[in-house]
């Protein structure tokens, strides 16, 4: 190739727009370190924290756009990024997806919402982050914090945890539990609940089985292991509610 040819090519690439910059090379907001995000036009020490904080408390932003919920970042600063982030496989604050000869809309996922109730005194890190607007920061702020202090009594009890206020516990309230339901649950949650070991839990099952459910606490007495005194301290953690009222709680078919 001629120098001609060189530098017609130098010159080429200079003159191309942002947009062309390929996915690999864009700073991925889901993923980027604090120095990462402090390299981005606009974004400096103070505005990277505040975004990583976000990540942390709020989950993953679904398009580069959402970079507009951080505290401090507003339409004039992303206009300044759209070029040079990408929010996992979402690129440009359009929406557009990246990949080869791929140009289509990005449409966001639904908000991540658990299976089932999640007992927030027993869940592990990774069931607690499967909570809307439960992010890693948060939930291992609620894991330290019941460690500390002990079980969490209702749903409204977790705004003693820094970080967590009503709005939250409004937004999770419908997927949370605090005591386990001795009808539902497993072996090994049961195995979480402070002085039940492999021996009771089985039992505990087994007569479960037998009597088709449990209609009170009281008949952990039964159960080989649990003694009169073990129930007050088993109350903070469990609770029974009877085969008869789930029934009533299901909607007719």
């Amino acid at each position: 190739m001629t120098r001609f040819a060189h530098v017609l090519l130098l010159l080429v690439l200079l003159l191309l727009p942002p947009s062309t910059v390929r996915g690999a090379d864009l700073v991925d907001i889901n993923t980027a370190t604090g120095p990462q995000l402090e390299s981005l036009p606009g974004i400096g020490p103070a505005r990277a924290d505040a975004i990583l904080r976000d990540r942390d408390r709020n989950g993953h932003f679904a398009t580069p756009a959402d970079l507009q919920r951080v505290s401090g970042i507003g339409p004039g600063i992303l206009s300044q990024l759209c070029h040079r982030i990408r929010a996992g496989d979402v690129q440009g604050c359009d929406g557009t997806e990246v990949g080869p000869h791929i140009v289509s809309t990005h449409v966001d996922p639904p908000e991540r919402t658990p299976i089932a109730p999640v007992n927030v005194n027993l869940a592990s890190l990774d069931e607690l982050v499967a909570l809307p607007r439960i992010g890693p920061t948060r939930a291992q702020a609620i894991i330290t914090e019941r460690e500390q202090n002990g079980p969490f009594e209702s749903a409204d009890d977790i705004e003693r945890v820094s970080g967590i206020g009503p709005a939250t516990v409004e937004g999770i309230r419908q997927w949370i539990t605090v005591r386990e339901d001795l009808n539902t649950t497993s072996r090994d949650r049961l195995l979480r609940v402070p002085g039940i070991n492999m021996a009771i839990a089985e039992e505990i099952l087994r007569q479960r089985d037998e009597m088709e459910g449990f209609v009170a606490i009281e008949s952990l007495l039964g159960v080989d292991g649990i003694r009169p005194s073990d129930l007050d301290s088993l109350r903070r953690w469990v609770t029974v509610v009877p085969p008869s009222a789930a029934a009533d709680t299901e909607p007719s078919e």
